[in-house]
């Protein structure tokens, strides 16, 4: 084969004026003439070059056998080079086809050789069509039928350096190479980028993972766009394609556990979490203040005009593992009846209105209580130690004084801003365990009476029409580790009848005070329920509470006192946890305003339009605390599948029958087409047969019915 220099110096022998080399290739031999039926010929096939001998020649179509052992018919056209090798076609098919492969072989061990930049580099400045004997001549000195195979093997395969006219070559212009060269470039980066994706990806799914690739970030947030998403993902389309490659189906439990085997998810994923967007951490503003407060050594509030309660005994009530303690109470005896004493946390004190921890608890509206996490409103700087009436820390509070007579009826009240100290923190548990003991021996203890004071609360609501619900409660928490605890009980046990009026008394009076002077707040009604299908205290059978609930009208917040049905109340703010409701705050800076006498910071514009912020947050807090409790109770019953239990019919759609399972207080469906003679308030014997806590899925079947 000729170098570069010595094609150079043929062309300038040969064609010295550099003219137009279409009229060069006279006298050569015609390239694409037929082959006659024993003769070898060049073909395209799929932009490839391949030996075939020709077996027949139908008019018009050439039935041939490639060197890969095939018969193909193909028309004139595609018939590059005839050969001057002719085979026997009477011998056996194997024997022609190794014939041909031998020729294919010799074929690309030449084209291997053809240097065809080089040949571009010579060329490129001609504006002149070449036929392939003269491309062949130029390089190799001849145009032997090997050269000219190996040449248009090599031309073909390239693609980039010249373009075929019929039997002749163009030289692409310096331009269109480069922007060819480049895209090559790119579709090649893109292969190799695909490879390299799908090995890692298979390698995670068989559970031998290879070292990340750097693409796989990318292919990490389309996966997890297309389980949160599902059809509507933007990344659905090219997500199938990559898995598709790996061999895995396009189903999104697919999706899922691919993003758990690679680290990214846990099983217990929350994606209902994910898919609200709901916030988890701070915003760099709300940080930065938090982190300011932490190192606050003097407050403001230490040196305002407040009432001390340094001298009093308060205590605290909440659950074993409560951090954010935002109420306390005290009880004083009074020369006729008593003082009970309802101590709020003063948060409004500490965070100001529009300040960045303001703005991140407005987007939040409320504290998540989830089983395996909490995520608090306020950061845990404020709403766990700062802002919390921790034992035997000074805070800052608003407290309400109420006075009540020997019976517990409420004779008058007051609000307060004050500093106090809470004595003892004590849990709902220990609080019972006061309650089982005589009343004697506890004498110097406020439980007894408080308690007996809540009572006559309740009284009185029940008298105004107030309606008690005595649905069981079934309690999950997750630990660390990963165990599911479930405890159910019952909501009306006593300390947590007293904590409750005790918060409901302190909203009800801070609302009346509020509408009595005029200042605009934040109030909760409900409408008077449907049907009453029971006085007072509903009684404790769960298909009569469940008939109740489903006529009752849902409370609603509002800017005008309304009267509050379900608590037998006319008129209802909540302020009594500023630490987890951001509607408890602003009602908070409105009772301030009050108490100091200052403007209220807040006009009914104002609140109407913090009513429709709050609105989507706290349905999605609500939302997720019910799915999450769903979730983990399913995931416990996963490993009890076959176990049997009691079901109570609590309604029929059409062809969905609901049904409640008391144990843990779970619904789920049966199909009506195959239990047709159930009917609501109907207790049943269910097996569980199949449970998928990631799909919520909980299917029954029914063992048998018992009629009531």
């Amino acid at each position: 084969m000729h170098h570069v220099r010595d094609i150079r110096h043929s062309i300038d022998a040969v064609y010295p004026s550099r003219r137009s080399t279409t009229h060069l290739s006279e006298g050569h031999r015609p390239l694409s003439q037929l082959p006659l039926p024993g003769q070898v010929a060049d073909l395209v096939e799929d932009s490839r070059v391949i030996a075939a001998v020709c077996l027949e020649d139908r008019k018009g179509k050439l039935r041939m056998l490639t060197e890969a052992g095939r018969e193909i018919n193909i028309s004139h056209r595609q018939v590059l080079h005839v050969q001057g090798l002719s085979l026997d076609i009477l011998q056996n098919r194997e024997t022609l086809t190794r014939m041909l492969q031998a020729r294919a072989a010799a074929r690309e061990a030449l084209a291997a050789t053809v240097e065809i930049t080089e040949l571009w580099e010579i060329l490129k400045g001609e504006d002149s069509d070449f036929s392939i004997v003269d491309l062949v001549e130029l390089l190799f000195g001849n145009a032997e039928d090997d050269s000219i195979a190996a040449m248009l093997s090599a031309l073909y395969r390239d693609r980039v350096y010249f373009r075929s006219r019929g039997d002749l070559f163009h030289p692409t212009d310096p331009d269109t190479v480069a922007a060819i060269l480049t895209q090559r470039a790119r579709e090649e980066e893109k292969e190799a980028r695909a490879k390299r994706l799908t090995a890692w990806v298979r390698s995670v799914w068989e559970g031998q993972p290879l070292p990340q690739p750097s693409e796989a970030p990318v292919l990490i947030e389309m996966l997890k766009d297309v389980v949160l998403n599902g059809e509507e993902a933007a990344s659905r389309g090219p997500v199938v394609d990559t898995l598709r490659a790996v061999g895995l189906h396009n189903e999104n439990d697919v999706y899922f556990q691919l993003l758990v085997r690679m680290g990214e998810w846990d099983r217990n994923e929350n994606l209902l979490l994910l898919r609200l967007g709901t916030r988890q951490a701070l915003s760099p503003e709300a940080s930065a203040e938090a982190e300011q407060l932490a190192q606050t050594i003097h407050w403001p509030w230490q040196e305002e005009p407040r009432e001390d309660l340094t001298d009093k005994t308060i205590y605290t009530v909440d659950s074993a593992s409560t951090q954010d303690v935002d109420d306390a109470l005290s009880l004083t005896a009074l020369t006729e009846g008593w003082e009970v004493g309802i101590h709020i946390t003063d948060v409004a004190a500490v965070i100001h209105r529009e300040s960045g921890i303001d703005e991140e608890a407005r987007l939040r509206a409320t504290s998540l209580y989830l089983p395996d996490r909490y995520i608090p409103m306020l950061p845990p700087v404020l709403s766990e130690n700062l802002c919390s009436l921790t034992a035997g820390a000074l805070r800052p509070a608003i407290s309400l004084f109420v006075t009540v007579n020997a019976e517990g009826a409420v004779c008058g009240w007051r609000f307060s801003r004050t500093l106090l100290r809470v004595a003892q923190r004590m849990t709902y548990d220990a609080v019972d365990a006061v309650f089982a003991e005589n009343r004697e021996e506890s004498q110097d203890l406020p439980w007894h009476r408080l308690l007996d004071i809540a009572r006559s609360w309740r009284a009185a609501r029940q008298a105004e029409g107030a309606l008690f619900l005595t649905f069981p409660e079934v309690s999950v928490t997750v630990d660390a580790e990963g165990t599911i605890q479930t405890e159910r009980f019952d909501r009306e046990r006593d300390s947590q009848l007293l904590v409750s009026e005790m918060m409901i008394q302190t909203n009800h009076l801070a609302a009346t005070t509020l509408r009595d002077a005029g200042i605009p707040c934040l109030y909760r009604g409900q409408a008077a329920p449907r049907e009453r299908l029971f006085e007072g205290v509903l009684p404790d059978d769960l298909w009569i509470n469940y008939r109740q609930r489903m006529l009752l009208f849902r409370a609603e917040n509002k800017t005008e006192p309304t009267f509050h049905h379900g608590l037998g109340l006319d008129a209802y703010a909540m302020t009594s946890s500023p630490l987890r409701r951001y509607t408890d705050l602003i009602n908070q800076r409105q009772l301030t305003a009050y108490l100091t006498g200052e403007v209220p910071p807040y006009s009914v514009e104002d609140l109407n339009a913090i009513l429709a912020a709050l609105d989507r947050p706290v349905s999605q807090s609500s939302l997720l605390e019910q799915n999450r409790r769903r979730f983990w109770l399913l995931r416990q019953l996963e490993e009890q599948r076959g176990i049997e239990t009691m079901a109570l019919v609590v309604a029929i759609y059409g062809q969905r029958i609901q049904i409640t399972l008391p144990e843990w207080m779970l619904e789920t469906n049966l199909s009506a087409g195959s239990n047709p003679d159930l009917q609501p308030g109907q207790w049943l014997q269910v097996r569980v047969t199949r449970v998928q806590a990631m799909e919520d899925i909980l299917r029954v079947v029914v063992v048998r019915t018992q009629v009531t």
